[in-house]
């Protein structure tokens, strides 16, 4: 098992068929702030992200655009780095499933696989969906068609190897009724136990006539299904069959973050295929929805697909963060667009942090040289309180807009007792000392709770009040910054503006 303080965290790793996304940076964000939360809670943490740069539909975009398929990868792959690096993402390895390190876990991966006993030779006849990558059911086909990619599967019968998924279906219902495999939110889990209900058919890990991809280890004529390459990237970050101390401390996985649209994939397929080769499952799998943009789905024919350097552009890194997570329900379906985000940002940030950052900072630099000291019984300190146990059980949920709804808070109670107060009427520097100290206090909190979505802002807050944050926190450090602590405060002047 995991060391207790190791966490590794994963987002999905990007099929590099097309540019990264409005979706793709939503994922990646998510699972970056989940990541930067728990290193603040002490942990030893693991963030990777990647792309998936295999299998027939890159080949076929790759022809299209006149490239092999290696320098096409290679020109994707830097796009999504570009665009991480941008937000701010804190990841710790991007994996390429190109690399000589993932092939050679394949390769180790797929010789145990056949080892165990769980895979033989058949005869597939079906349908596939390239843009998926996918066999596919008929049953999962809305008129004809594929319902994430509009398309009709092509019909294919090839010689293949399987694996014996169905082999697993019981000790899957089992563990994920036990919560021994979480998966959330609940009516994800619900759709996967209904799934597992149904029965498991014997799915395949290879395809004939499949140039680009991994050759399979033990029949080089066949290549390794893309999913099932892709799928063990988690085990290559974690260093299986290459540093067994590393794999010892990060595996089994904290947590997997992925789309609804790869839940059978992560959920079913991706946890039998590690109970085969004696392996535990990821602890945690969340799952989130889908987008639309302005009510309609997003398209390149429609013209509406949103890219993270746009959301960059307009909001800078922190507030294209901040608004992407802004709003959106854990596993539900949600409606965005740059209005949205711009209403998000104006009324929150700027107007809101921003604000009350320069106009709180600005009259405490008349109080300089005096102590400032919090009451003990004040009426912020029960808001503090409450505020730091719902902003918890949120991000313990993965509700990191029900999270920032409590800093809103804290921003909202600051801002009416400035305006109730009115210190900018206060003449003696020690009533005035006294009047910002609670209010000085809160934008502390307002400071830490913003810590994993807005890291540099929230480090310009921290530090014009003085909080010397450690550079590596250390188990239970963080827990003691939220205390509330009528000691004393030092505000500098403020020299920066938060938000523009």
């Amino acid at each position: 098992m995991a060391d207790p303080n190791s966490y590794l965290i994963t987002s999905p790793i990007y099929y590099v068929n097309a540019q990264p996304h409005v979706g793709h940076a939503y994922t990646t964000v998510l699972t970056d702030i989940i990541a930067r939360r728990q290193r603040l809670n002490g942990l030893s943490v693991l963030l990777t992200t990647g792309t998936d740069e295999h299998g027939a539909k890159v080949a076929e975009v790759a022809r299209g655009q006149k490239k092999t398929p290696k320098r096409f990868v290679d020109e994707q792959a830097e796009l999504f780095k570009i665009a991480w690096q941008a937000l701010g993402i804190s990841y710790d390895d991007f994996i390429r499933t190109t690399e000589p390190r993932h092939e050679q876990a394949v390769e180790l991966f797929l010789r145990q696989l056949k080892a165990s006993g769980a895979v033989y030779e058949g005869v597939y006849e079906g349908l596939y969906c390239t843009g998926c990558e996918a066999f596919v059911d008929p049953g999962d086909l809305q008129d004809g068609l594929c319902p994430f990619h509009n398309r009709v599967p092509e019909t294919v019968k090839e010689k293949n190897w399987f694996f014996q998924l169905s082999k697993y279906r019981d000790e899957l219902v089992k563990r994920i009724t036990n919560d021994k495999i979480i998966i959330t939110p609940e009516v994800r889990k619900r759709e996967v136990l209904s799934f597992l209900a149904r029965g498991l058919k014997d799915i395949s890990i290879s395809r004939e006539n499949q140039p680009w991809g991994i050759p399979l280890p033990f029949d080089p004529k066949q290549t390794v299904y893309v999913w099932v390459d892709a799928l063990i990237n988690y085990l290559t970050v974690a260093g299986f069959g290459a540093d067994k101390a590393k794999q010892a401390a990060y595996w089994p996985a904290a947590c997997h973050i992925i789309g609804k649209d790869i839940l059978r994939f992560h959920c079913v397929i991706w946890p039998a295929l590690l109970l085969a080769v004696g392996l535990e499952p990821p602890r945690q799998i969340f799952v989130h929805g889908f987008f639309t943009v302005d009510g309609q789905k997003m398209s390149k024919t429609l013209g509406n697909v949103i890219a993270p350097e746009d959301l960059v552009a307009k909001f800078g890194p922190e507030g294209a963060r901040y608004v992407l997570v802004r709003h959106i329900t854990p596993g539900e379906d949600t409606d965005i667009g740059l209005d949205k985000f711009s209403e998000t940002y104006n009324a929150e940030l700027k107007n809101g942090v921003g604000n009350l950052f320069a106009r709180v900072l600005k009259l405490a630099q008349k109080t300089e040289g005096f102590v400032i000291s919090v009451p003990e019984k004040h009426t912020a300190t029960d808001l503090i309180r409450q505020s730091w146990a719902s902003y918890h059980q949120a991000f313990n949920n993965f509700n990191l807009a029900a999270a920032l709804e409590q800093t809103q808070r804290l921003v909202a109670w600051s801002n009416r007792s400035v305006d109730s107060e009115k210190p900018w009427t206060i003449n003696r520097p020690d009533e005035l000392a006294q009047v910002l100290a609670p209010i000085l206090e809160v934008l502390r909190h307002i400071g830490l709770q913003l810590l994993p979505f807005t890291p540099r802002t929230a480090g310009t807050i921290l530090k014009h009040l003085g909080v010397k944050l450690p550079a590596n926190w250390l188990p239970s450090q963080f827990a003691a910054f939220e205390q509330w602590t009528p000691g004393v405060i030092l505000a500098t002047p403020a020299t920066e503006h938060l938000f523009s």
